[in-house]
């Protein structure tokens, strides 16, 4: 059950409903990014992932999808880095924009992401994660390989002892 459960930043709770969904989304998602953290210091969000996690419109089903999508998301990432701003933290976690000026709503929601940088406070619980994910692996890799071995060899004691 735990696994499910994200920390959040204190001002995570003085934004506005948009702002805390997508704060909320990338923390979700470094969780789960945990070793691109860890070695890169930055992951990767799509526009599109963004426009379902904010229950933003369909742009087929929108008169004005730049108003409808677009704004929505240009402002809650405008509002979180107001919060790091006020924090002193923009320099440890910080959020860009990633898209072409010139492209229409598909485009930008299809090839377009925010890049997120994390370091220091923001970064130190994933790359814990990420190195306890990594000897959990490695130990159940080193559990599953005695485990075939000690198969194996009771296979071959139990041949051994019906020769003899």
């Amino acid at each position: 059950m735990f696994q499910y459960f994200t920390i959040l930043p204190k001002f995570a709770f003085q934004l506005g409903n948009r702002p805390f969904d997508l704060l909320y989304t990338i923390f979700y998602l470094a969780r789960q990014n945990s070793k691109q953290v860890k070695e890169k210091g930055y992951f990767t969000v799509s526009f599109r992932a963004i426009q379902q996690r904010l229950d933003l419109p369909d742009e087929s089903k929108t008169l004005n999808p730049s108003r409808d999508i677009r704004q929505p998301i240009e402002d809650a990432v405008a509002d979180i880095t107001k919060q790091l701003q006020a924090a002193g933290t923009e320099q440890e976690f910080i959020i860009t924009a990633v898209y072409d000026d010139r492209a229409n709503i598909r485009e930008y929601l299809d090839n377009g992401y925010l890049k997120i940088e994390l370091r220091g406070l923001y970064a130190q619980p994933f790359i814990e994660r990420a190195s306890c994910a990594k000897i959990i692996a490695e130990a159940a890799r080193s559990a599953a390989a005695r485990k075939v071995f000690f198969i194996s060899f009771y296979r071959i004691f139990i041949k051994f002892t019906k020769i003899y």
